[in-house]
């Protein structure tokens, strides 16, 4: 069986994590940050000149990730896992959302028809 949309499966400290962040996490994200979430997550830092990059919004990232299948996780496991991999948070949102860059602006994704009639409601 192929994973779910939206999940990653991480090793770190000897234990497997599966993360999942889906719809609900991603209006979460909205909820919070706002419904453009591209400029929360977009590489414009420079390291070298120590301006480090918005952190609260990757860690909430994998902090949702987590909620799905580890409730019990203690509340630095987000950070850990962010910190063995900064780019935790993209990979989720890359996967919860795997072919966001084809929808265009009415919200069709280019699908094509099975070619059965609607249902009658």
């Amino acid at each position: 069986m192929s994973a779910i949309t939206g999940e990653v499966t991480v090793k770190h400290a000897g234990k497997t994590y599966r993360l999942y962040l889906g719809i609900r996490g991603i209006g979460h994200l909205q909820q919070e940050f706002g419904a453009d979430l591209a400029p929360l997550f977009k590489d414009d830092t420079d390291l070298d000149a120590g301006v480090p990059p918005e952190m609260t919004p990757l860690l909430r990232v994998v902090e949702l990730a987590l909620s799905r299948h580890h409730t019990d996780a203690d509340d630095y496991l987000a950070d850990d896992l962010l910190a063995a991999d900064m780019s935790l948070p993209g990979k989720l949102i890359a996967a919860a959302i795997p072919s966001g860059a084809d929808v265009d602006a009415g919200g069709s994704t280019g699908a094509k028809t099975t070619g059965k009639r609607k249902a009658r409601r």
